[in-house]
């Protein structure tokens, strides 16, 4: 957990910001770092496959808590 003031959160695959949802911010943040290795862990690494790529936004889409991965 990452103690963010008084909030605890938890980090989840696809939430690369470690804010508590998954929104356009994290898939831009994915997106930008395509082609890079993942180190176990990576929460942009969402197919696991160690390689940052187009995929990996494609697997977090579906994850996102707003319609159409709005920012709050």
């Amino acid at each position: 957990m990452i103690d963010e003031g008084n909030v605890c959160v938890t980090p989840t695959m696809c939430d690369v910001d470690i804010d508590g949802d998954i929104d356009q911010n994290d898939l831009s943040l994915i997106s930008r770092a395509r082609g890079q290795t993942a180190l176990p862990g990576d929460l942009r690494d969402a197919d696991g496959n160690g390689l940052i790529t187009p995929n990996d936004v494609k697997v977090c889409i579906p994850q996102c808590t707003r319609p159409n991965c709005a920012v709050q």
